[in-house]
C-alpha cells in the first residue's frame, strides 16, 4: 500500500516539540519522530552531559543520515541536489540538552500508517570524504513510530495542575470518517478507566486505578458519525520540573470486537497520538 510520501527535505534547525512518537536512545543521543503540519520531523537530542559532534548532511544537498520508515518500509529523506564542486560532509556540535530537527514534507494517501525515522552514520563512508572525524558520533538509531490516521484526531487539553504534582487533563477524540463507526472508549465499573494512555517523557502511563483491581469491568462504546467526538479524563502525579505529555488512543484488533454489536456499523481499531504538550510542574 502506498503510504506517506516524503516530498522534500527541509534544513536542520532548532524547533519546538510537536506530535511525538516514542524515542530510541544510544550513546548520549535520543531520536524521536513527530508529525507537524504535514511535515515529518526527526528530532535528534543530546541527552548526555557532554558535547556530541554529529553528522548532519552534505554540502551539495545529497541525502543525509536521516531515513523515513513508513509501515516498516525504509525511504531516504528526499533531497534537492544543488550544483556543487566539492560535496563535503557537514558536522555540528550538540551541547547537552540541545537538539536538531530534520524536516520533510509528507503527503497523506488517506490511510492509517505507522511512521518512524532512522539516523545512521557510517564513519567508513565519511572517511572517504573527510579526515575530520574525531569525536563524530557513529551508529544507528531508530525511533518508535508515530501512528497516523487522518480519520481520527486525538487532542490533549484542559490541563490543570494541583498541589503535590497532580495533573488532570482531558483527551478529546474527533472522528472525520465517511461512515459511522463504533469506538471502544474505555471500561465501566470499579476498575473502570479510559482506553487512552498518557506518554510522560516517552514512558507510557496508564489511566486506570492506582491500585491493583480485579473487579469485573464492562466495555464502554461510543458510536460516532463524521464530525462527532467523545472525550475522556485522566489524572497523573508528576515530579517537579518540565515534562512532555502525549495522549495515545490505542485499540488493537483483539479488543476491537468489544465494540462490535452486529449490524452494519463496524468497530474502529488502530493507534493515534495527540500532539505533544509541555507541562512545567511546580515544586
Amino acid at each position: 500500500m502506498a503510504a506517506l510520501l516524503v516530498l522534500a527535505l527541509l534544513p536542520l534547525d532548532v524547533a519546538p516539540p510537536a506530535r511525538q512518537g516514542a524515542t530510541d536512545t544510544a550513546d548520549g543521543l535520543k531520536l524521536s519522530t513527530v508529525i507537524e503540519d504535514n511535515e515529518l520531523v526527526a528530532y535528534l537530542e543530546n541527552v548526555s552531559q557532554r558535547r556530541i559532534r554529529i553528522f548532519v548532511g552534505w554540502s551539495c544537498g545529497e541525502a543525509g543520515p536521516f531515513t523515513a520508515v513508513v509501515d516498516r518500509d525504509r525511504r531516504p529523506f528526499a533531497f534537492r541536489a544543488e550544483a556543487c564542486t566539492a560535496n563535503e560532509p557537514q558536522f555540528e556540535t550538540l551541547e547537552p540538552g540541545a537538539r536538531r530537527a530534520a524536516r520533510s514534507r509528507v503527503r497523506h494517501d488517506g490511510g492509517a500508517h505507522a511512521v518512524a525515522s532512522v539516523y545512521r552514520v557510517d564513519l567508513e563512508r565519511l572517511a572517504l570524504s573527510s579526515r575530520r572525524l574525531d569525536g563524530v558520533w557513529s551508529g544507528e538509531l531508530t525511533s518508535m513510530p508515530v501512528h497516523v490516521d487522518p480519520t481520527l484526531e486525538v487532542m490533549l487539553g484542559k490541563v490543570v495542575q494541583a498541589q503535590g504534582g497532580v495533573v488532570s487533563f482531558e483527551i478529546e477524540h474527533l472522528y472525520r470518517g465517511a461512515r459511522p463507526l463504533r469506538f471502544l472508549s474505555g471500561w465501566k465499573g470499579p476498575c473502570g478507566a479510559p482506553e487512552d494512555v498518557l506518554l510522560v517523557d516517552g514512558t507510557v502511563r496508564g489511566l486506570g486505578p492506582d491500585k491493583t483491581c480485579d473487579a469485573p469491568a464492562q466495555p464502554e462504546v461510543q458510536t460516532l458519525a463524521a464530525g462527532r467526538r467523545f472525550s475522556s479524563q485522566g489524572r497523573v502525579t508528576l515530579t517537579p520540573g518540565r515534562h512532555r505529555l502525549t495522549a495515545r488512543y490505542h485499540v488493537d484488533a483483539g479488543k476491537g470486537h468489544f465494540a462490535e454489536r452486529g449490524g452494519e456499523v463496524g468497530a474502529w481499531s488502530g493507534s493515534v497520538d495527540s500532539p505533544e504538550i509541555l507541562v512545567e510542574v511546580r515544586p
